[in-house]
């Protein structure tokens, strides 16, 4: 009987395995797992600037990374988050600026890490955040899967399926909303020459045009940013030199204070060594008045008698 229990026991983990797995593959399939990418503004850490980053979203691992620009290779950084991670459309417009009202998203993290985005759009925030809440659902029903392979759990395997299906819709969605956002605000740096377009599309020799002006603004930002960074430095050498010099003058000071308490510790023990010499010629001037007056007192008295 408890062979038949061990046996039931063992085909029971072999199908939880298998399911398992089989969720594994889905979670890691380009088939099904749809990676939501678009433009936003990141406001850095120690500066407090915000930086055009173009993020790219991975539901399947809860990580977002970023870059500067979507044809770098070299990702910036990696904002990770999980099931207990806090993100929500920001009631405040902690950017400023009156565009930016409504497109504001804020995530917190247990780690006590957070961090402040901004979207073209607010359709295109909310975008962001109802695919960062599937992404959510997905992390926490494959959390419940892996537990309830080891027997920490009840959940059961064929709902990661379920919430997988259902962020890929929502990340879909959010797609279009994002590269809405993203032609909307393309068409407003064009300006005037959005107009002339047919029925809102944009051209190739429109978009190469203010891909080109975008790319020279860059190379201007780029040349201010080098510009102020020799500045600085300039600044910091001279601080530095202006330190140097204080320190040098500082030791000569120290130097000299040094000379002069060494100088006045020779003087007196000088002026010491005087004084007992003093002392001790004193006393032997008073010995010598002494035995002269006792000698003349005996004198006096053989005399006397």
């Amino acid at each position: 009987m408890d062979s038949n229990a061990n046996g039931g026991r063992s085909t029971m983990v072999g199908e939880m395995e298998s399911s398992l797995e089989r969720v594994r593959r889905q979670l890691s399939s380009p088939s099904t797992r749809h990676i939501l990418q678009g433009p936003l503004l990141k406001r850095s850490d120690t500066l407090r600037k915000w930086n055009e980053r173009w993020v790219i979203l991975d539901p399947a691992t809860g990580k977002m990374e970023y870059k500067v620009r979507r044809s770098d290779t070299t990702v910036r950084g990696i904002i990770v988050f999980d099931s207990t991670s806090t993100v929500t459309l920001s009631p405040t417009n902690f950017h400023g600026l009156p565009k930016y009202e409504g497109c504001c998203v804020y995530i917190g993290t247990p780690q006590k890490k957070e961090y402040f985005l901004c979207a073209e759009t607010p359709s295109a925030a909310r975008a962001w955040v109802s695919t960062l809440h599937a992404t959510q659902l997905v992390l926490q029903a494959h959390k419940q899967a892996v537990d309830s392979l080891g027997g920490n759990g009840s959940a059961k395997l064929g709902t990661v399926a379920t919430v997988v299906a259902v962020a890929n819709a929502t990340a879909i969605e959010a797609s279009k909303e994002v590269e809405a956002a993203m032609k909307i605000s393309l068409r407003a740096a064009l300006g005037s020459t959005t107009n002339k377009l047919s029925k809102g599309q944009l051209d190739d020799l429109t978009i190469m045009m203010e891909t080109l002006r975008v790319k020279d603004d860059e190379l201007h930002q780029l040349l201010q940013d080098i510009r102020a960074r020799d500045s600085t430095i300039r600044e910091i050498t001279d601080k530095l030199q202006e330190t140097a010099e204080a320190a040098e003058s500082a030791a000569s000071a120290a130097h000299a204070i040094d000379e002069a308490r060494r100088f006045l510790s020779s003087e007196l023990e000088r002026l010491k060594q005087d004084q007992e010499n003093q002392v001790e010629l004193s006393l032997l001037r008073f010995e010598l008045a002494f035995m002269l007056t006792a000698k003349g007192i005996r004198r006096e008295v053989k005399a006397s008698c």
